[in-house]
C-alpha cells in the first residue's frame, strides 16, 4: 500500500487509506515498513512515518523529523502531506506552527492552503 504513494494517480487514495489502515496493523507487519523511512521518496518517507506514529511503531519526535524534513521537499504533494501531519502532531504548540507558517509564502498555492488549514489545526482556530 505504501508504495502505492509513488503513484501521483493514486497517490492521495494510498494515503489516506495506508493511515486508516495502520490503526488495525501490529507490530509484526510493521518490521516490513519501517525500511520505507529510509525510501529515496520524501513522500513515500512522509505516509509511512505517519502510518508508524498511527499504529504507536515510531515515537513522536521521530515522526516530527521526518515530516519538518519533508516540509522541505521538491514535491508539492509532499509537502502538502507533511503540512498536514505536522498540523497533528501538536495542537496548541509553538514548533508546528513555526513549521507550517513557513509554507505559507509556498510557491504551490495547494500546500500554502494545507498549511493554513494546519496551522489553524494547531493554533486552535
Amino acid at each position: 500500500m505504501l508504495d502505492a504513494v509513488r503513484d501521483p494517480a493514486i497517490w492521495q487514495l494510498a494515503s489516506v487509506t495506508a493511515v486508516e489502515l495502520s490503526a488495525y496493523l501490529t507490530n509484526d507487519p510493521l518490521t516490513d515498513v519501517k525500511p520505507l523511512l529510509e525510501d529515496r521518496d520524501a513522500s513515500v518517507r512522509c505516509v509511512t512515518s505517519w502510518v508508524l506514529y498511527t499504529a504507536r511503531a515510531v515515537d513522536r519526535k521521530d515522526v516530527i523529523g521526518v515530516q519538518r524534513e519533508t516540509l522541505k521537499a521538491a514535491d508539492p504533494w509532499a509537502r502538502q502531506q507533511a503540512a498536514r501531519f505536522r498540523g497533528q502532531t501538536g495542537a496548541g504548540r509553538q514548533g508546528p506552527a513555526d513549521d507550517l507558517a513557513a509554507l505559507l509564502d509556498d510557491k504551490d498555492e495547494t500546500t500554502r492552503k494545507a498549511a493554513a488549514e494546519a496551522l489553524k489545526s494547531v493554533r486552535g482556530k
